[in-house]
C-alpha cells in the first residue's frame, strides 16, 4: 500500500500512468457506451472535484505509511494530475519549512482510519467540508486546509 516506488495505475502494458490519464481513459469509455450521452451540466464540475481529491489522495500514498516531505508530495501530486511525465521528482519550493513538512498517507475523503492501527504509521484523514460560501474545502487532520 503505497511507497516511493509504488504506482496504483497501470496501463495494459503494466507501465504506471497518472491518475488524470486513467480518468480520461475510463471518461472515453463511458462517453462511447453511453453513445454520446449528454452530461449534466455539473458534470465538468464533479469530474474535475473527483480527479483532485483522487490526486491528492494518490499522491500522499506515493510516500508510503511513513508520510512524505511536501516538496516530494507536490511533485506526485503534479504527476497524478498529469502535469508532470517523472512520478519521483519533488518540487523544491524557496522556503526551506514548506519542503520539510510532512504529508501523511491519507484516508479517501471522509472515512476514518481504524483506530486500532498501529501509532507508529504516519496515517491521515482527509475530510471534504463546505464552508459558509459553499466552497469546498479539503481538510487534513483538522490542521490543514486547501480551498
Amino acid at each position: 500500500m503505497g511507497g516511493r516506488h509504488f504506482r496504483a495505475l497501470i496501463d495494459s502494458e503494466v507501465q504506471p500512468i497518472p491518475l488524470s490519464q486513467a480518468l480520461s481513459t475510463v471518461q472515453q469509455t463511458i462517453r462511447e457506451l453511453n453513445d454520446k450521452a449528454n452530461l449534466l451540466a455539473y458534470g465538468d464540475a464533479v469530474q474535475l472535484e473527483a480527479l483532485a481529491v483522487g490526486a491528492v489522495v494518490l499522491a500522499s500514498h506515493s510516500g508510503g505509511f511513513a508520510g512524505m516531505r511536501f516538496d516530494a508530495f507536490f511533485g506526485a501530486l503534479l504527476y497524478e494530475l498529469g502535469m508532470r511525465t517523472a512520478p519521483n521528482e519533488p518540487i523544491v519550493f524557496p522556503v526551506a519549512s514548506v519542503n520539510d513538512m510532512i504529508v501523511p498517507f491519507l484516508s479517501p475523503p471522509n472515512v476514518e482510519w481504524p483506530c486500532f492501527l498501529p501509532a507508529e504509521l504516519n496515517l491521515g484523514n482527509l475530510a471534504k467540508m463546505m464552508n459558509n460560501d459553499g466552497a469546498q474545502l479539503l481538510v487534513f487532520n483538522e490542521s490543514v486546509s486547501v480551498e
